[in-house]
């Protein structure tokens, strides 16, 4: 299978080549970087860079593939984002991504994901995505959570001779043209509609909930089949992500 380029408004997603071996290189020995990857030590050579690369070019393209995230206007390299460990029976799959830490907090991760999370639909015939992230690794999860991810489970890694814990997230997929993620499907309510009651100044649950005119909110009688989350937790998700300092 040969994956696509993908473009946002501010991004292009490239598949990763042998091209890359420098900003491998660069990137994954980043002490940053690699603060909460606990998979692997920091990259110290080209050697180790060269294995990176071999896995995601010379291994199975059905079961990992990854993108490296170039700033449109720069060219910049600016980190990767990709899938693992896919189960092509079960229809999952996990997600991994790294940012250069001169580009957190900008927005960039999110924008990037989305895309990816809409090529995963389109065309890796996959119905929900993982995330194993580490407790400590906070943005990561907020990360996650804004974009609809639920927790799953937690279990322990074994890294450097430390029983590290990380939680598991799953975001079941839905097709949607506009909007990739619903926070209540029933409603059809979307995350954007949220950020935009949000970034208005509402800061109540009630008044996200008026301006939405949503008359049906708390009054669904029906699960939708692919376990989207429905109007008892719309409460509890808006608390936690958008209303908390």
């Amino acid at each position: 299978m040969v994956y696509t380029t993908l473009e946002t408004e501010r991004l292009i997603l490239r598949p990763i080549s042998e091209e890359d071996d420098i900003f491998i290189l660069n990137h994954f020995s980043d002490q940053q970087v690699t603060r909460y990857l606990y998979d692997y030590e920091p990259v110290k050579n080209m050697d180790e860079a060269n294995e990176i690369l071999a896995f995601y070019i010379d291994e199975d393209p059905y079961i990992q593939c990854r993108w490296v995230i170039t700033n449109k206007v720069t060219n910049e390299k600016m980190g990767t984002c990709g899938f693992h460990k896919r189960d092509i029976k079960k229809g999952t799959i996990e997600v991994g991504y790294d940012l250069n830490s001169k580009y957190w907090g900008q927005g960039y991760m999110s924008e990037a994901l989305k895309e990816l999370f809409h090529y995963a639909w389109k065309n890796l015939c996959v119905t929900s995505i993982c995330a194993e992230i580490a407790v400590d690794n906070i943005d990561s999860i907020r990360l996650v959570s804004k974009l609809g991810f639920k927790y799953r489970d937690s279990y322990h890694i074994k890294f450097r001779d430390q029983e590290l814990m990380h939680n598991k997230y799953e975001l079941p997929l839905v097709s949607i043209e506009d909007e990739p993620i619903y926070i209540c499907y029933c409603a059809k309510i979307t995350h954007q509609e949220v950020r935009d009651m949000v970034e208005k100044g509402l800061s109540s649950i009630t008044e996200i909930r008026e301006a939405l005119g949503k008359n049906s909110m708390g009054m669904c009688q029906e699960k939708n089949p692919k376990g989207i989350c429905c109007h008892e937790e719309f409460d509890a998700f808006i608390q936690q992500v958008y209303l908390e300092e």
